[in-house]
């Protein structure tokens, strides 16, 4: 069993061979009533709702949280076993990341009385475009993290470009963050990847791109043997599978998907040994410091080159088109 989850927003009977094939995690966007079509398919998958609400501003934060808790009314009481905190805001400044975390700390007080979980801290347009102090940064999030409703921590990664090189330059980054928590005695929630795939900036997704079956393929399968043996992830959603039209670049049923790529995705979802649950390890005890330890090693610093060949944000000097994957040479050539 794989760890690949799905992102829907309309149920279509196409889908059924891969919710057959048991993913772990699907996250139903923006229909409250879809969980209950799929759910008689994939009965033991973890469902989590995500109300979309692209570019909500933030200069009030209370406000912006309350806005969001009642448009996720409708979703209370329909068996969701959580919702996503999704809002897609620039953390260009440490001022930003402040506001975000006031905005998820009054959402998941006012769940909780609710009884509802969140996945918490969405940052797909956090990039490493900006010259934050990261751990100050991380100190920000683990105040997030650290609530007694925060179940699960929401990631984007996209191939091939700003997320995704030869190297992973954006799970390094994760990584990093999850370093620096752990060795000071923080939190670290679950994560789920929320969206996975491949994307050029909407509405470009892989079939605009022209990636071919084998490619998209092999590209799951270099994902899947990084984080499949990654005891903080859950499961790793791609986008998607039964999207709205304007999304049909990236949906598994679309008519411009590659021919024969479902079939050749149940399959291998079949051929994945079931993971071995983790053994729950207690948080080491926090120690006092007077400021946060620096990270060190080869996620120590982030920077944006004059020129990226198109890959988006890497390692100076570490990841070029000789350490790329073929497949990722294949995207890069598309374009």
């Amino acid at each position: 069993m794989s760890k690949l989850g799905f992102v829907c927003q309309r149920y279509d009977p196409r889908m059924n061979p891969l919710l057959e094939a048991e993913p772990p995690v699907i996250i139903c966007v923006e229909n409250p009533g879809l969980m209950g079509s799929l759910k008689s398919i994939a009965p033991n998958a973890i469902y989590l709702y995500r109300d979309w609400m692209p570019g909500q501003p933030l200069d009030n934060p209370k406000a912006a949280a309350e806005a969001k808790v009642k448009a996720l009314e409708p979703v209370l009481g329909l068996g969701y076993a959580g919702v996503q905190l999704y809002n897609e805001v620039e953390q260009s400044q440490l001022d930003v990341a402040k506001r975000l975390r006031d905005f998820q700390l009054y959402c998941l007080d006012a769940l909780q009385k609710k009884g509802m979980p969140v996945s918490v801290d969405n940052d797909s347009t956090w990039h490493p475009h900006f010259p934050l102090d990261w751990p100050a940064l991380w100190e920000i999030k683990a105040e997030v993290y650290a609530h007694p409703n925060a179940h699960w921590r929401d990631r984007h990664e996209y191939l091939p470009a700003v997320h995704y090189t030869g190297d992973n330059a954006g799970w390094l980054r994760h990584g990093a963050e999850i370093d620096w928590l752990r060795a000071n005695g923080k939190r670290v929630p679950p994560h789920i990847i929320g969206e996975w795939g491949w994307d050029k900036g909407p509405p470009v997704g892989p079939w605009a791109m022209g990636v071919a079956a084998a490619d998209w393929l092999q590209g799951l399968k270099d994902y899947d043997a990084l984080v499949a043996p990654n005891p903080d992830v859950v499961a790793y959603c791609y986008f998607g599978l039964g999207l709205d039209m304007a999304w049909r670049n990236y949906d598994l049923i679309s008519p411009k998907a590659p021919r024969g790529l479902i079939p050749a995705l149940v399959e291998w979802m079949k051929q994945i040994p079931a993971p071995t649950p983790p053994v729950p390890q207690p948080a080491p005890a926090p120690q006092p410091s007077p400021a946060p330890p620096p990270i060190s090693g080869p996620y120590a610093k982030f920077e944006r080159p004059e020129k990226d060949n198109g890959q988006g944000i890497h390692f100076p000097g570490e990841i070029g088109p000789a350490r790329m994957p073929g497949w990722v040479k294949s995207c890069q050539e598309m374009k």
